[in-house]
């Protein structure tokens, strides 16, 4: 098994997309549209990448890498805009 990416956009359009592409290649993919729900994915689940947009409602990608840089600094982060 590849590993599971939690897709991390405001966008449900762009978080099926990346859904679809990933689970064709291998991947175990969560999704999560905020960045409070992507930490709360975190703290129940194993993740091995966070794909997250930069500019979204509440919590943005920066703020979100910030967050998990403290928390889970073993995750890798890649940005998307």
């Amino acid at each position: 098994m590849a590993g599971t990416i939690l897709v991390v956009d405001d966008e449900l359009l762009i978080r099926d997309l990346l859904y679809d592409f990933f689970a064709g290649q291998g991947w175990s993919i969560a999704v999560a549209e905020n960045g409070d729900k992507a930490l709360d994915i975190i703290a129940h689940k194993q993740v091995d990448l966070v794909l997250s947009d930069i500019k979204m409602r509440e919590m943005d990608g920066l703020a979100l890498t910030e967050e998990l840089k403290r928390s889970h600094p073993e995750i890798p982060v890649v940005l998307m805009t």
